[in-house]
């Protein structure tokens, strides 16, 4: 499997925004309910699992809610390539939360 680039990971969040990132980001900011706009994917880091088949990704994702307020919170997934090299999701790992 060739590692996806981070070009390609904030292609794959930003098409997938509305229907399931942005959820999840604005719950892992404490901001549930509330909109937020994506402004980037950064800082992505790829490595194969055990299977070499699987990519296990971690990457900040940053965005805006509308009171202005900028945040950045650390995704982790796995990706895999479907039929055409495009990337799917598999499965989301887990979530660092700070307490």
């Amino acid at each position: 499997m060739v590692l996806p680039a981070e070009a390609e990971i904030a292609g794959y969040v930003g098409a997938h925004w509305a229907a399931d990132f942005s959820w999840r980001f604005n719950r892992f900011a404490g901001r549930e309910g509330r909109s937020s706009e994506l402004l980037s994917v950064q800082n992505s880091h790829c490595d194969l699992t055990w299977s070499n088949s699987v990519a296990e990704c971690s990457y900040d994702v940053v965005a805006k809610f509308s009171d202005g307020e900028i945040v950045t919170r650390q995704f982790w997934s796995e990706f895999e390539r479907a039929s055409d090299g495009s990337l799917e999701e598999v499965l989301i790992i887990w979530h660092v939360r700070k307490r």
